[in-house]
């Protein structure tokens, strides 16, 4: 009866070793997971501010973009309409001329 007393106390110490060794070398994965769950989280935030700036740029960019862009537009359709209207003149001034060369044309060998 003593002897398995013994032998089940010396099974318990080496359960007992084996969980101690369990714990220390389970801490120490624990705390450098926890350390390197740290960096990631500050890596990854500054990885999110530099996306937020970007973006916010990106969209300032855009905004003036579409700006140029409708300015643009509106520089072109006064140039046309401009060029339109100088083309109608000189249609009618062309038509003009014309006529009086014609005119002329014909009173010169008169």
């Amino acid at each position: 009866m003593q002897d398995k007393i013994e032998e089940e106390g010396k099974r318990q110490d080496k359960q007992m070793d084996k969980f101690t060794c369990y714990c220390k070398h389970n801490t120490v994965d624990l705390k450098d997971s926890i350390s390197q769950g740290k960096e990631t989280i500050e890596l990854l935030g500054s990885k999110i501010e530099a996306a937020t700036n970007g973006k916010a740029q990106a969209e300032a960019e855009l905004a003036q973009a579409k700006e140029d862009r409708a300015e643009a537009q509106k520089t072109l359709a006064d140039a046309e309409a401009t060029r339109e209207k100088e083309a109608a003149e000189f249609a009618a001034e062309s038509g003009e001329m014309k006529a009086n060369i014609e005119a002329m044309g014909k009173a010169i060998p008169a």
